[in-house]
């Protein structure tokens, strides 16, 4: 299923930590890693959500001994949590709806394992449900 926010899209392809010189180099890096063609700026707004969900480690970095900043996208456990949720949910026929709601919520685990407990076997195609 095709990733269709810009938040999901950092979510899932935080989990490589994409690493480069500028942010719109690594804007680029989560477009080919995701297979998506969200502008810098939607891109740009998602981190800066995700980084105040507390998903996303703040992005420039200046690592010590270095002359100059980098970027780099880098989740936090929590956000690890929110982005196996985001993956899981993306991929499975029962659950056809943006899960940005549900990466936010503190009881991600509990929601995948109700869901998972509801018998997915990624061939279900039943109707799309709301989280």
């Amino acid at each position: 299923m095709p990733v269709t926010d810009p938040r999901d899209a950092i979510l899932i392809a935080a989990r490589d930590r994409p690493r480069a010189d500028a942010a719109e180099a690594g804007y680029a890096t989560i477009r080919a890693l995701t297979a998506t063609d969200f502008s810098d700026a939607a891109l740009a707004d998602a981190v800066a959500l995700c980084v105040a969900e507390g998903l996303l480690r703040d992005p420039v970095r200046l690592e010590q001994g270095a002359l100059q900043c980098y970027w780099r996208a880098e989740l936090t456990p929590a956000g690890v949590e929110a982005a196996r949720a985001v993956q899981h949910l993306s991929s499975c026929p029962r659950m056809r709806v943006s899960t940005s709601s549900l990466a936010a919520s503190k009881d991600v685990d509990t929601r995948i394992r109700g869901h998972d407990a509801g018998g997915c076997d990624g061939n279900d195609v039943g109707p799309a449900r709301s989280v």
